[in-house]
């Protein structure tokens, strides 16, 4: 019986993080950061966009991968921020109940990867995509297509 009430609460804790328990809503502190990196480039090589507070804001780096981008204080329209937003309400239970952090080869051959990282309940949580939609299957590759529609549309 003992045994059966622990395996009930480790798979009730390893279940619990997901979608439902987010309710679409960010809190005060909380965020999500989308985009796209590459490391062999010359010029912007970062294009990162963070959901805070309700609002959008556009990365303040040019280059390298930083822990912890800087964004820039000024958000973006609310028309883009309802734009970014559909990219949280669509964001896959699967992400969230593996363990899998990295899907394809992000930028392994020099094709730039794309990004996301959610902080919620004070944890930090991060993935990487390859670029290529074709290095990529299911849910996960349905994702990534939605991710570069919208930041093709957010740099327009």
């Amino acid at each position: 019986m003992k045994k059966t009430v622990i395996l009930a609460c480790i798979l009730g804790f390893v279940f619990s993080c997901n979608k439902d328990n987010f309710n679409g809503r960010l809190g005060e502190d909380e965020y999500f950061v989308f985009g796209t990196t590459y490391s062999e480039c010359n010029g912007n090589c970062v294009r990162l966009y963070k959901i805070e507070n309700k609002q959008l804001f556009e990365d303040n780096v040019e280059q390298g991968h930083s822990a912890d981008p800087l964004f820039q204080t000024d958000p973006l329209s609310n028309d883009k921020y309802k734009l970014a937003k559909e990219l949280w309400k669509e964001f896959p239970d699967k992400l969230l109940q593996s363990e899998e952090r990295k899907y394809g080869c992000p930028d392994c051959y020099d094709q730039g990867s794309i990004v996301v990282q959610l902080e919620f309940n004070d944890t930090i949580e991060k993935w990487g995509f390859s670029t290529n939609s074709d290095d990529l299957e299911g849910v996960v590759r349905e994702y990534q297509i939605v991710i570069k529609s919208v930041l093709d549309e957010l740099s327009q």
